[in-house]
């Protein structure tokens, strides 16, 4: 332990030194943070917001129509006035997202997002290829060997129609979340291999080896330092370039998305949403220890079958919902002498405007 703390307080002194010895412009941009801009679409409208890098205040906020294609066509160049591009998360609709309260095996937390996966059905009304799902992991139960978490997911479907109303921007976003959530980053339903956020946690590294490799090349180049002012003006050029690279970007994305006469909206199905909210309701409402085997919402009327070690308290349960009324059994409540639940299979009138 001593040494390793020795070895601590010499590469600290050593780090101190080389800092001193680096430009103060490559130190800012070292230091610097990049901005996180989250994207919101209400309605017909996207609403930008733009944070501080550093401490996470709003600074900065824009509308943007979709209908407007010279709006859209400049919000590129917005997004580009600082020197580094931001962190791009969006934002879904909070009805959007279903979550459910899981347990496992401490052993399966390595592989815990496989096994999720793999029982997908078993745990939601979707499999796995129909949505994008992320959890939390909120307590480790060592007495019990359980792993305690939270699972969030969203459908495809919904992920996919808001990433294509951001098809204009140079931008992918790196997160993708819902206002409950964190914007940190997280509970993230963009796949991994997709994600592009600059991960602070892995800029020490990154700088440290930067670091390494400029101590090194000024040791054996030092005078070559001495043109600091042409590699500074050559910057200034490549700076201009990217700029004009990117209103030609921008131009390019316009008039695509005039060709292709994109409407975002209008192919929202509008049965969608509220299917969702009913299952969301279901899923919040039912106790842990209750299993649906199917599941029919059909002509304003929701029939569920499945087992529960307490059947006779489902009735009460959808009647104390806001989005269904007149639950009743359809058939009598047997019961499973395998798994020792009860079997049911209740009806029940499905409010179609919700509360």
């Amino acid at each position: 332990m001593v040494v390793k703390q020795q070895y601590k307080d010499f590469f600290a002194w050593w780090l101190q030194g080389m800092l001193l010895l680096l430009p103060e412009r490559w130190l800012t941009r070292l230091r610097h943070t990049p901005d996180i801009v989250t994207v919101e679409q209400r309605e017909n409208t996207l609403v930008f917001k733009r944070y501080d890098g550093a401490d996470r205040r709003l600074s900065a906020e824009r509308l943007v129509s979709l209908d407007d294609e010279a709006e859209k066509a400049t919000v590129n160049h917005w997004l580009s006035e600082p020197e580094h591009a931001p962190n791009l998360i969006l934002l879904l609709p909070q009805d959007s997202q279903l979550q459910k309260q899981l347990a496992y095996p401490l052993s399966t937390e390595k592989e815990l997002r496989s096994v999720l996966e793999f029982e997908m059905d078993k745990q939601t009304p979707f499999t796995s290829d129909t949505v994008y799902f992320d959890y939390v992991i909120t307590h480790r139960d060592t007495a019990n060997d359980r792993l305690h978490l939270i699972l969030y997911l969203v459908l495809r479907d919904v992920l996919h129609k808001r990433l294509a109303a951001l098809r204009f921007l140079d931008l992918q976003p790196a997160v993708a979340t819902t206002g409950s959530n964190d914007t940190s980053g997280n509970i993230n339903f963009i796949p991994a291999p997709d994600r592009k956020m600059n991960n602070a946690a892995g800029r020490p590294l990154t700088r440290l080896a930067l670091l390494t490799f400029i101590f090194i090349m000024a040791s054996l180049y030092l005078p070559l330092l001495r043109y600091s002012a042409t590699v500074e003006q050559v910057e200034n050029q490549v700076e201009q370039s990217r700029t004009q690279a990117m209103q030609t970007q921008a131009l390019i994305n316009t008039k695509q998305a005039i060709l292709e006469k994109i409407n975002f909206l209008a192919d929202r199905d509008q049965q969608h949403t509220p299917y969702i909210r009913y299952i969301h309701e279901l899923t919040r409402r039912l106790p842990d220890n209750t299993w649906i085997h199917r599941l029919v919402i059909r002509d304003g009327e929701m029939q569920i079958q499945g087992e529960s070690d307490a059947a006779t308290s489902i009735i009460r349960i959808l009647e104390e919902s806001d989005y269904f009324e007149h639950a009743q059994f359809r058939s009598p409540v047997t019961k499973n002498n395998a798994t020792g639940n009860e079997e049911f299979h209740v009806v029940s009138n499905i409010n179609i405007v919700g509360p």
